[in-house]
């Protein structure tokens, strides 16, 4: 849900004319990670992603065959993807989480 007001105004006025005049909302998200390893290093990551829900008439002609009200979720799971695929292939970090796994077993 957006907290601002033109955005919500706008997408009033869509609902109030039937979709025929068109809103539409850009929602951004933003990840932030810091890793510590052994040796006091800090890795630093970020990934940012954004979505736009548009509303309009014309648009319910695809509205059946996705589903925009998903796409957050998808959205946040993709980053947390994004995030654990890029400290896999950062080697000093690699390297330490398995010789964690090594020592626990």
């Amino acid at each position: 849900m957006s907290k601002d007001p033109l955005a919500l105004l706008a997408a009033a006025l869509t609902g109030f004319t039937a979709y025929i005049i068109p809103s539409w909302e850009t929602s951004n998200y933003k990840l932030t990670a810091n890793f510590i390893d052994a040796s006091g290093a800090e890795q630093y990551y970020e990934l940012s992603d954004e979505i736009v829900l548009a509303q309009w008439l014309p648009l319910i002609v695809i509205f059946p065959f996705s589903d925009p009200f998903s796409a957050e979720g998808k959205v946040i799971g993709k980053m947390y993807n994004n995030l654990a695929y890029k400290v896999s292939k950062d080697s000093s970090l690699t390297n330490q989480l398995s010789n964690q796994d090594t020592l626990t077993q």
